[in-house]
């Protein structure tokens, strides 16, 4: 028990209990333009003002590919209606972004090494006032290859996998076959496998079918292939599949005849998420989304993105949506680079959930950047202009983490200090989250003025070394007043006059870390509050994560 609670100790320690200097940094005027962008680092948190017409500059730099998570926090009872934008050293726009997480923006991408720059501007009805950057840094790690579990040869031993699953599999026999399971919430999901040669003994070809949750075949056997060699694709089964609530489907692959070994690259897509989009000059979308647009004469071209990738699936599809000039009867779907240049060939035709010429396509990206997509009507359809809608789904297979998340748990109401106050543990806006490579901070407020106390740190809000949790400290003269926190790591907290504290914690660039849970409860020195001394507050449960959002 006492090498266990070290080891925790120490990984508490390493994500960072102290407050921490020169992670959270001012922002220095004038920073109003490209050429006097004030130069920050991964990792740190600036604190800045938006005025009236004000634009905000920064700039840093990125030695190693490297997953970034660029997004802003309200410092202020009013939140700021912000957008970022980020370009590249020519001042080329990489990426920009406006209302991710409420009327504050998020970026999370993946960067290749060189000098980048952010511009932050105000939008809407509140653009300015007060407000806070936050420049994360996760190393982009791709996800572990893992061996399928064996035997899962039938519908009931099925292999669980999602976005960003890589699995290494095996066909022992010209009969053996694998069975993966999706479950799908979203109204509808895009599914890829990607089937790949394994080594040492590759395959040539294999075979699959589609199935229901109950079993029931969707899709009758469907050969892809042939290549041979390590490392050559054999093919990728895409489909599109609707779900009300949580929905299996199952996906039954087999050897073709033959045995061999293959590796398994799975992207589940959500789709149809939010309200839809409308189309606008260049209209903004990201994976999930959907927006309605309309060909209104032959020959028109619409754009949407810019979308950020990196090693990642995207997916798109089009079907038909009645306005006044009625339906388009057909489309095609393009990628296009940063330069609106095209990457390979239009697709047309293929959406599984209208008859007709709409298109549907799924593509394989590597190295880091955005693209766009471009809709068109083939010149040949019956009905060349109307209404469509157009739907994007995206799995990243290096963002197989948690999201960042918290909860602030409502204990010891009745824990009162000398001041008439329960001490209480929590952040400044519901946007700060303890994502990895970034600085979180929290505060300790409604504890008595000048007063010192600790942060307690766990790994467990329901056991301790001194029995299941919460534990009550009646009996030591604290009425009311409950232990909810394993104790581990302590950190000393210093209250100002107005009986508050900040703690800023470095959360590491660790990418290992993402999942993991922190439980912390704040313990303030109260002579006068009862004859135990002390008082405590609510409890703060903090998940470390990758994404902000």
């Amino acid at each position: 028990m006492f090498h266990r609670r070290l080891t925790i100790a120490v990984l508490l320690t390493a994500v960072g209990t102290a407050s921490l200097r020169g992670q959270r940094i001012n922002e220095i005027e004038p920073n109003d333009s490209l050429p006097t962008a004030q130069a920050v680092s991964l990792g740190e948190q600036v604190d800045a003002v938006l005025g009236a017409g004000d634009q905000d500059w920064f700039q840093f730099v990125v030695t190693t590919p490297t997953a970034v998570r660029l997004f802003t926090s309200p410092l202020g009872p009013v939140p700021v209606d912000t957008v970022l934008t980020l370009f590249d050293l020519a001042g080329i726009v990489v990426a920009t972004n406006d209302d991710q997480r409420g009327v504050h923006s998020d970026i999370s991408m993946r960067l290749a090494p060189g000098t980048y720059l952010v511009q932050v501007t105000g939008t809407g009805v509140l653009p300015t006032g007060d407000y806070s950057l936050d420049l994360g840094r996760v190393p982009a790690v791709p996800p572990p290859l893992v061996e399928a579990p064996e035997p899962n040869d039938s519908i009931q031993a099925a292999t669980l996998v999602n976005c960003g699953s890589r699995l290494a599999g095996n066909f022992a026999d010209p009969f053996d076959r694998d069975w993966y399971r999706v479950t799908l919430t979203a109204p509808r999901s895009a599914v890829v496998l990607r089937v790949l040669n394994g080594s040492p003994k590759a395959l040539s070809a294999f075979d699959y079918k589609v199935r229901d949750s109950a079993g029931g075949l969707i899709t009758a056997t469907a050969t892809l292939g042939a290549n041979t060699g390590t490392g050559k694709v054999v093919g990728s089964i895409v489909r599109c599949l609707p779900a009300s609530g949580p929905t299996d489907y199952y996906f039954d692959l087999g050897g073709n005849g033959g045995a061999g070994d293959y590796e398994l690259e799975v992207a589940v897509m959500p789709l149809g998420l939010g309200l839809p989009i409308p189309e606008s000059g260049i209209t903004g979308i990201g994976p999930g989304q959907f927006a309605h647009g309309e060909i209104t004469a032959a020959g028109e071209v619409d754009l949407y993105g810019p979308i950020s990738v990196g090693s990642e699936f995207l997916f798109a599809q089009t079907d038909p949506r009645t306005v006044l000039s009625g339906a388009l009867a057909g489309s095609r779907i393009q990628l296009l680079d940063h330069g609106f240049l095209p990457i390979g060939s239009p697709f047309t035709g293929g959406n599984l959930f209208v008859n007709g010429n709409h298109a549907r396509a799924a593509w394989r990206l590597s190295g880091s950047g955005t693209v766009f997509i471009r809709v068109t009507a083939p010149p040949t359809a019956p009905n060349n202009i109307g209404g469509y809608r157009l739907e994007v789904g995206g799995c990243s297979l290096s963002s197989v983490y948690d999201s960042a998340g918290k909860r602030q748990p409502q204990v010891n109401v009745t824990c009162l200090g000398s001041n008439g106050l329960r001490p209480s543990l929590g952040t400044a806006s519901d946007f700060e989250l303890p994502v990895l490579g970034s600085t979180f901070v929290r505060h300790v407020t409604e504890a008595p003025p000048l007063s010192v106390g600790f942060l307690i740190q766990g790994l467990s809000d329901t056991m301790s070394a001194f029995g299941p949790l919460p534990l009550s400290l009646a009996l030591i003269g604290a009425p009311g007043c409950t232990l909810d926190v394993d104790p581990v790591a302590f950190t000393l907290v210093a209250m100002d006059g107005a009986g508050r504290a900040t703690i800023e914690q470095q959360t590491p660039p660790n990418a290992s870390l993402s999942g993991f849970q922190i439980f912390e409860q704040a313990l303030v020195f109260d002579p006068q509050a009862n004859p135990f001394g002390a008082t405590l507050s609510n409890v703060l449960v903090q998940r470390l994560g990758s994404l902000s959002f």
